[in-house]
């Protein structure tokens, strides 16, 4: 699809930002990092187009201690009720499922590399 980013100056750290905006299959929207430690990220994630939302994903990384890190990408939202029953009718993993795979697959090689050079 068709879409349009726009990064903050400086790009990345607590409040950073990005937004994009696009055809009717991306939409609009802006992501901005709240906290940022060595284990976890929050950002606010807003929807502003085709329907305007506000929520809050976070991404936890604990090192099993085995060479391997477990990653936990949470989507937190607090619904009114309209949001509440149109959910009842949408497969969420259907909307955002795919998102999160790619991003996982996009996370995995930098956290691979931080790990091997963590080790050398």
């Amino acid at each position: 699809p068709q879409q349009t980013i726009e990064f903050s100056e400086p790009p990345s750290g607590v409040g950073a930002w990005y937004t994009w905006s696009g055809n009717d299959d991306v939409g609009k929207g802006r992501m901005e990092v709240l906290s940022a430690d060595s284990d976890k990220v929050v950002h606010k994630l807003e929807f502003i187009e085709p329907f305007a939302s506000v929520a809050e994903t976070s991404v936890l990384m604990k090192d099993l201690g085995d060479g391997t890190v477990e990653v936990t990408w949470s989507y937190e939202q607090d619904a009114d009720f309209g949001t509440k029953m149109m959910c009842v009718f949408m497969d969420m993993d259907a909307m955002l499922g795919a998102d999160f795979e790619k991003g996982l697959a996009r996370l995995k090689p930098l956290v691979e590399a931080d790990a091997a050079g963590a080790g050398s």
